[in-house]
């Protein structure tokens, strides 16, 4: 059996934008290329009060894989690395947090991209373990990635 490969996107600030309360312009098409591309898509994302609803209304719910709306982002990463037929490696994880979402890709072996952009632009990685294997300003210049 062949390995699959995902793509783990954060929710809040990576596709969402909280400010606004909307999706980013991009997402609907990077979303479409990533899966074209082969990609099994991941959803991982903070258990706010509504988020599975906001997912659900957002129409985003269909797009993934596997929606994962967790108290711990660390739990929902690790849930994903029991399953067995994943080929980290040539995965993704693209998230706006150094010390959150590339951190726990790195830790997996992951391919991370940072969406360097908006309120944590300015948290720069000071551990190994935070620093990104891409940096992206637009969430649509993951297609150039992957």
């Amino acid at each position: 059996m062949a390995l699959r490969r995902i793509i783990i996107f954060d929710f809040n600030r990576t596709l969402y934008d909280p400010d606004h309360r909307k999706l980013f312009s991009d997402v609907p098409e990077v979303l479409k290329i990533a899966k074209s591309r082969g990609y099994d898509l991941y959803l991982v994302s903070s258990a706010m009060p509504s988020r599975k609803e906001l997912v659900h209304e957002l129409g985003l719910h269909d797009d993934f894989a596997k929606v994962i709306i967790t108290d711990s982002k660390r739990d929902g990463f690790e849930s994903i690395a029991l399953e067995k037929d994943i080929d980290f490696r040539k995965s993704f994880v693209v998230g706006d947090r150094v010390v959150d979402e590339i951190t726990l890709g790195n830790k997996l072996g992951m391919q991370t991209i940072w969406l360097c952009a908006g309120r944590f632009a300015d948290e720069m990685p000071t551990e190994k373990v935070e620093k990104p294997i891409f940096v992206i300003k637009e969430l649509k210049e993951v297609l150039r990635i992957i």
